[in-house]
């Protein structure tokens, strides 16, 4: 991992999610990765694999039926919560959990329009989120929000304005300036270009990448689109159906990814440069998570499947020099 220091580790994380008759989904089940300072790590895979609930378990933002049920999250967060150094956050109680959040870690939620009350001044909206968390004035936070318009490219005079009257475009810059207001040590990005057309997504994804080398922050960011994902990460981890199946960094995964499920997704993926291929998707669709299959979760869909491959579960172990995979036939 170069050498460079960890601002969050995740060791070994279960979570399920209750259901009614004492049964369960198993969304997130024995995931391990970490996230370096000023890096990031990106985590993709299909809807409904357990992006999204790691996010939840790591800011423990879950509904009232998600379980954490095992492992630990460590966070370099500094002085935070009254607190300093390394610290696991399942450790700490909701009122400190709460000083963690945006202070510590920000999140860019999916749906911008979901994340903005629709009744109130965007700026006013930012604003409050500073003047809780930092205890400035109004008058300090007003300069800092200006600050944040210059760093997402929206004129300050429009955050008079309500959600209903930005472009998709603006509302999710505005969520990102939101996310940035406290200055957190990490961001957790959320599939944050979800439903923009594609010339807004590539902006957004620029500033993005701007701001992140400007602020020096550490970022994990989710999306379902690998091409996406490799563009801004770099290490990648691949998620199927609540584990992890193989991760490396960004300039390995297209030349060197071993997993089937992962180049399957390769495969799915258009190219502009190279010789001409037709595009080849996954056949079926991920397992239910309350009874995942026996033995590697991916072998129904597999084309490479053997027996073991049924029979017992395949070691997340490592190939190569950080690169990592779960497969039998590896």
């Amino acid at each position: 991992m170069n050498g460079k220091t960890k601002i969050l580790e995740v060791n070994d994380v279960v979570m399920h999610y209750r259901l009614s008759g004492g049964r369960s989904v198993r969304a997130v089940d024995g995931i391990s990765f970490s996230v370096e300072e000023g890096r990031t790590t990106g985590i993709v895979g299909e809807s409904g694999c357990g992006k999204s609930s790691i996010a939840g378990t790591i800011l423990r933002t879950l509904p009232d039926n998600g379980e954490i049920k095992g492992g630990k999250i460590y966070f370099k967060h500094g002085e935070i919560a009254g607190k300093s150094g390394i610290i696991d956050l399942f450790s700490l109680s909701k009122e400190e959990i709460q000083k963690i959040r945006w202070k510590g870690i920000s999140m860019i939620f999916q749906g911008a329009m979901n994340s903005l009350n629709p009744v109130r001044r965007v700026g006013d909206q930012i604003i409050e989120i500073m003047r809780y968390k930092d205890k400035i004035s109004k008058e300090e936070a007003q300069k800092r929000l200006e600050r944040l318009c210059n760093i997402v490219h929206i004129d300050p005079k429009r955050m008079r304005s309500y959600p209903h009257q930005f472009s998709g475009g603006m509302k999710q810059r505005a969520v990102i300036a939101m996310a940035l207001s406290t200055d957190p040590k990490l961001i957790i990005a959320d599939e944050p270009t979800t439903a923009l057309d594609l010339i807004t997504q590539d902006r957004i994804m620029e500033e993005i990448k701007e701001i992140q080398k400007e602020l020096k922050m550490s970022m994990i960011f989710i999306s379902h689109d690998l091409s996406l994902v490799s563009e801004i990460s770099d290490r990648v981890i691949v998620m199927y159906a609540g584990k992890i199946v193989e991760s490396c960094d960004k300039r390995s995964l297209f030349r060197e990814a071993v997993h089937p499920y992962t180049r399957g997704l390769i495969n799915s993926c258009p190219r502009i440069r190279g010789d001409k291929r037709k595009l080849s998707g996954i056949p079926g669709e991920p397992p239910s998570l309350s009874s995942p299959p026996k033995g590697c979760r991916f072998h129904p869909r597999c084309s490479y499947a053997i027996d073991i491959c049924r029979e017992e579960e395949p070691e997340y172990k490592e190939i190569g020099e950080g690169h990592f995979s779960a497969c039998w036939v590896v």
